[in-house]
């Protein structure tokens, strides 16, 4: 979803960048620029998972942002005692 808001976006925002004095040239060393900032950002602070399960992962993420995700929950089932079942 967030890759087509941000499509949205640079497709809404193309033809007016060209028309500005960024012209053609500039508009794409702009969003070359967003690019590289991003994927900068991305290198510098998203773990890396290769080689780690899914539950590693999920734990991972977990303790970074310190909460406990829906899917552990959903895992649990009602044995937790999480969610409660209305008979009728």
């Amino acid at each position: 979803m967030t890759n087509w808001i941000f499509n949205f976006i640079v497709a809404g925002s193309f033809l007016t960048l060209v028309e500005t004095p960024l012209e053609t040239q500039g508009t794409f060393w702009l969003l070359s620029g967003i690019a590289v900032a991003g994927f900068v950002w991305l290198w510098a602070y998203m773990p890396e998972t290769r080689g780690k399960t899914l539950g590693e992962i999920n734990q991972m993420f977990e303790e970074l942002a310190g909460v406990r995700s829906s899917f552990y929950r959903q895992s649990l089932g009602s044995d937790a005692g999480l969610f409660t079942v209305n008979s009728g």
